[in-house]
């Protein structure tokens, strides 16, 4: 199924993906995304050494530090330039015991904290709860990253539809162009 739809690489967050994949003996790349584990170059490096393709830098680390990572491991790691960013997950569905119903919730659902105007997005399922935060963009550094040493930039469209997604692509695309 992944060569007859042309599939090159997985992008996961569970290292038993990367387990099955050289057990099935699969010819992809496996990159490594976790949400906000990968903070130093010994944890990259380890991934390295245990044969991992790529792996995606936290977004929860100052850029300075994140760009001093990639270029001890050049061409290996990827970044998050635009996306909503998770700030918690939980397998507790927090809203159906809040409601006293179980259901998915994912459209117009937010938490807002009272001290704060921000109110963030929220999503449960059966399989759990995830909150997020802000919406990452880094129009104003995308120049600077394309030209260091990541392996490649990610787009996190969790909220948005496809034409949506392309759209910022294209925007990402026309800044890097000089437009």
């Amino acid at each position: 199924l992944l060569e007859k739809n042309k599939v090159d690489a997985l992008l996961f967050s569970d290292i038993a993906v990367k387990v099955l994949v050289d057990q099935l003996k699969l010819s992809v790349k496996t990159i490594y995304a976790p949400e906000t584990l990968l903070t130093n170059y010994y944890d990259i490096e380890l991934l390295k050494d245990n044969g991992v393709s790529g792996c995606v830098i936290s977004k929860d680390i100052p850029y300075n530090e994140m760009a001093a990572i990639a270029s001890k491991v050049k061409n290996y790691c990827y970044l998050r330039v635009f996306g909503e960013v998770l700030i918690s997950y939980s397998k507790r569905r927090f809203v159906s015991i809040y409601l006293n119903k179980y259901q998915q919730y994912k459209d117009g659902y937010y938490l807002q904290e009272e001290n704060r105007d921000i109110k963030m997005p929220l999503v449960e399922k059966e399989s759990g709860f995830w909150l997020y935060g802000y919406m990452l963009h880094s129009l104003d550094k995308i120049k600077e990253i394309v030209a260091s040493d990541y392996a490649g930039i990610i787009f996190d469209q969790v909220f948005m539809d496809d034409l949506y997604q392309l759209e910022v692509v294209k925007i990402y695309h026309e800044v890097i162009n000089g437009n």
